[in-house]
């Protein structure tokens, strides 16, 4: 995993991966597949605004765990299966 990285999850069953400086990644699980969503925060007076960068979809969680290599995470399936 990247230095830096710092991954949560939501009760919403999505994942957010936070890289150093305002890019974050969120994975979030919907019907039919997953939908990786890149942001650039922009913080102003303290509060957090995510603006949103890039978002791909995936019908497979084989592809999605593909893309997430390229930023050296492996997440497992079972993360989204509570």
């Amino acid at each position: 995993m990247k230095a830096g990285l710092k991954i949560s999850i939501g009760e919403t069953k999505y994942l957010r991966i936070q890289e150093n400086g305002n890019l974050e990644h969120v994975v979030f699980k919907v019907n039919g597949g997953y939908i990786l969503g890149t942001f650039n925060i922009l913080t102003v007076k303290g509060k957090r605004i995510p603006l949103l960068k890039d978002y791909k979809f995936f019908l497979s969680f084989k592809a999605l765990q593909n893309e997430l290599k390229g930023l050296n995470v492996h997440v497992d399936e079972k993360i989204f299966e509570r």
